[in-house]
This record gives structure tokens, C-alpha cells and sequence, in this order.
């Protein structure tokens, strides 16, 4: 069973500047959480990304990356998707950390 404190919500919602996080429902069923949508904001980036809790594979799904951007970013989320010993707030913390890095310009 996956579990989210719901501090998690309170730390990441939309009054958050860098990264902000609601939850995906199955259908219009609102007790049953099947993933999460976020977004990663950076400057006047702004990184849209998914977590679905059956697989625990985290994706970017942004439409304002070009090709090459997009797949420097997948590959820092390889190393968290292969990671399962995180907490989810682990899990952000470190995509916070990494995409801060790649923007930043100390990464690739």
C-alpha cells in the first residue's frame, strides 16, 4: 500500500513556487488515488511531470521541452526510478535537487 502524508499536500501545493503536486483520481472516484501530477518550476520553466503509485515510475510529460531537453531529464529521473528505498518526499527532494542542477547549468 502506498502512502502519502498528507503534510506532502500542504508542503507542495499551488502556493508553492518551485514544485507543486495534486493528486490523480481513477475516473471521477475521489477515494481512490492512482498517481500524482506535478510541476516543476524553474525560472520560466515550468516541467510538468506524472507519478503513477502502480508502477512508481515517474514521467515527464511537459509539451514546452524540445527533444534533447526532454531526454536529459529522463535520464535524472532513471536514477529515482530505480531508487524504490525513497520516501515519496525523498523522491521530490531529489528531483527538485537534480532538475535545480541540470537549469542551473551544473549538470550534462
Amino acid at each position: 500500500m502506498f502512502n502519502v502524508d498528507q503534510e506532502i499536500f500542504k508542503k507542495y501545493d499551488q502556493n508553492n513556487k518551485h514544485f507543486s503536486i495534486k493528486q490523480i483520481f481513477q475516473g471521477n472516484q475521489e477515494l481512490i488515488i492512482i498517481g500524482f501530477h506535478c510541476i516543476y518550476i524553474y525560472d520560466k520553466y515550468q516541467i510538468q511531470l506524472e507519478y503513477f503509485i502502480l508502477n512508481g515510475i515517474w514521467k515527464i510529460i511537459s509539451q514546452n521541452l524540445n527533444f534533447e531537453e526532454q531526454i536529459k531529464l529522463n535520464i535524472l529521473l532513471e536514477d529515482i526510478n530505480q531508487n524504490n528505498n525513497l520516501s515519496f518526499d525523498q523522491q521530490i527532494q531529489f528531483i527538485i535537487n537534480k532538475f535545480d542542477q541540470y537549469f542551473y547549468g551544473n549538470l550534462f
